[in-house]
Order: structure tokens, then sequence, then C-alpha cells
């Protein structure tokens, strides 16, 4: 909002009135305001003056990146992306366990490699598989500089894979921290009945059917339950004490599920700076003393045939509504996720929509 206000000299208290009242501006309503300066059709541009050499947004990007992304150099710092949900499994759109690590070895084992920058953008996910991915990230960290760069969402899960870094990045609208645990049981016994199905187990001891769909937890059974996810918590707490030079006693009063916004995460050392993946491919380069340098993309861009071949090997069935059932869609993806968490899950217990 501060950006805004500075840079179109509007007030904030204007700006806001138009979000809550307006939504969007017509052309001539843009001028009033002052958010743009005048209208021009494409041939009126043209007109203004005929000396102008155009630039297509593809040229000034190369142009941009030669800068910030030198090429041909024998020293690399790599980029790792991650988005998604951390989840066992082999998609394209999770944060997968198995190509993640596979990934982090490949670099580990890559001795041009002087620096890795990862860009962080999940709700967390599986325990487990941030566990896994967070040790990989760990021994690299121990040999090369490791930088965090947040995207819109870098929590539970998330951040902690971010806790085995050397420093990490947010951007001001970044949502962070959800340091916590928690596991899903699902009783269906109600719904067996409903539909008419029953269950006849023969045990050999009084918990061989621990975990069972159809009945409710006994308390020795909550009792397990509890202990195991709070064995996973401390285990986080302990991650980013390591990580973040706390003590676990502070990293707890943070903890607890909590979700912070970058500034306050800021304010109470869970990040080093705000910024981009920009500044940390800046500081990249800073803490591991290069001046010269070029940038390895993991996961690697698929050519056209490997795009056709996972479409070909992909055979399971997903509902695609139209778009005007466009949030729908959404809720059934929402029920999917749901349906393949296993084990304790570091991830925000809500799903998040931004608009």
């Amino acid at each position: 909002m501060r950006k805004l206000s500075t840079a179109y000299q509007v007030s904030s208290k204007d700006i806001q009135s138009i979000a809550n009242n307006q939504a969007y501006l017509t052309a001539n309503e843009a001028i009033n305001k002052r958010f743009i300066d005048t209208l021009m059709t494409w041939d009126e541009v043209l007109n203004v003056n005929r000396t102008i050499d155009f630039v297509s947004v593809s040229e000034y990007f190369k142009s941009f990146r030669k800068d910030i992304y030198p090429e041909n150099k024998s020293s690399k710092i790599a980029l790792l992306c991650l988005e998604g949900p951390i989840m066992s499994g082999s998609d394209d759109d999770i944060i997968s366990e198995q190509k993640t690590t596979k990934y982090l070895r490949e670099i580990y084992q890559d001795t041009t490699i002087k620096a890795l920058v990862v860009r962080i953008n999940s709700p967390g996910g599986s325990a487990l598989a941030s566990e896994t991915i967070y040790r990989a990230m760990k021994r690299i960290e121990r040999k090369i500089p490791v930088v965090i760069s947040m995207g819109d969402v870098a929590a539970s899960g998330g951040y902690y894979i971010a806790a085995a870094s050397d420093f990490i990045f947010a951007e001001p609208t970044t949502i962070t921290g959800s340091i916590g645990v928690y596991g899903l049981m699902m009783n269906t016994n109600e719904l067996s009945k409903k539909i008419g199905i029953s269950v006849q187990k023969v045990k050999t001891n009084e918990l061989s059917d621990f975990p069972a769909f159809d009945r409710s937890l006994k308390d020795q059974e909550k009792a397990i339950l509890t202990k195991s996810i709070q064995s996973t918590y401390d285990l986080f707490l302990e991650r980013v004490s390591e990580g973040r030079n706390l003590s676990i006693n502070e990293v707890h009063e943070l903890a607890q599920g909590r979700v912070w916004s970058a500034n306050d995460a800021l304010s109470n050392n869970l990040i080093d700076a705000m910024g981009g993946y920009n500044e940390a491919i800046f500081k990249a380069k800073e803490l591991a003393s290069l001046k010269e340098y070029s940038i390895s993309v993991f996961p690697k861009k698929k050519t056209i045939l490997e795009k056709l071949k996972s479409e070909i090997d992909d055979t399971s069935i997903k509902i695609a509504l139209p778009k005007i059932f466009e949030k729908l869609n959404i809720r059934l993806e929402q029920i999917e996720t749901i349906s393949e968490m296993k084990g304790a899950q570091m991830r925000l217990p809500f799903f998040i929509e931004f608009q």
C-alpha cells in the first residue's frame, strides 16, 4: 500500500477506498486518480516518436539476465525451485521427496557449484518428506553457502526446509512460520453403517487393528499418537533452533503453529532480510566470494518429448469442471490433497487462495 501511495502520489486512504468499493477503475477514472498519465491507442503511441527503438519483453529480459545471471562461467550458483505441498511421489505439481533429494545429490556432487539458492513456495506437507529434504540440504550447507528465497508461502514443512540454510529472504507479502505438527485420523464408523458396510475382525492382541478407520480411538491409542506428534514437534524445534541460532524455548514461543507475516518473522529472527530471488542470488555470490558465475537451474526444463512422455505415462484421472466452476475445481483438488496425507503433517491446517 505504501509503495502504491508513493509511486502514484495517491493517499493510502484513497487506494483503500478503491479496493473496497470499486475493485477496478475505468480508463478515465484511472486518469482522474492519477494511476495513469494519458490514454493512447497503439497507433498513437507509434506516432509519438517514430525514432523509438522498441524492444520486446523477451529481448529486455535477456539483457536483464546478463547482469543478474551471467553465462558461461566456470563457477556456478545452483537455483532450486520448490513449489507445492511436500509429499512422497513423483508428480510435477508437488515438492517430491524423491525428485528433490535427487536434485540435491546432483548439486552436492557437482564441484563447479559454489552456492545454492532455494526458492520455496509451499504450505508444507509430510513431516517425513520434509526431514528427508532437510537432511539433504544440510549436507550441502556444510559444503557451500545455502540461501533461501521465500515466495508467497513458506510455512510449516516449507519453513522446516528453510532452516537448513545460511540466510533467509522473504517477500514483504510472504506468509511463513507455522512451526507445528498435526496428524489426521479418519473415523468412518457412522458412514459405514449408513451405506451398509460392516467390519469383522480377528485380532491377536489389543492393538492389532490400530490404526482403524471403523471406530473411535481408544485413550491408549490417542496417547501413542500424541507421543509421536510431540516427538516430531520437538525435532522441528531443534531444527529451527540450530538453523536460526535461537534457544529451544525461544523457538517454542514463536512456534505452536503460529503463522507470521514477513515483517513479524523478520522482527522475531525467523528470517534475515526482505528480498526476492535476485537478492538471494547476490547474497549467495557474496557468501561464496564469487566474482564471476553462471546460474544452473533445477529442475531442468523438460523437452517437448519429455513432456509428451510425462502426459502419456500419467494414467491418473482428474476431474476438471468448466471455467465457471473454477472454485469447485479447487475444492476437489483440496479433497485429493487431504486423501494423500500420510503420517505426521508439517502443513498449514487451512488452504490459502490469493485473489
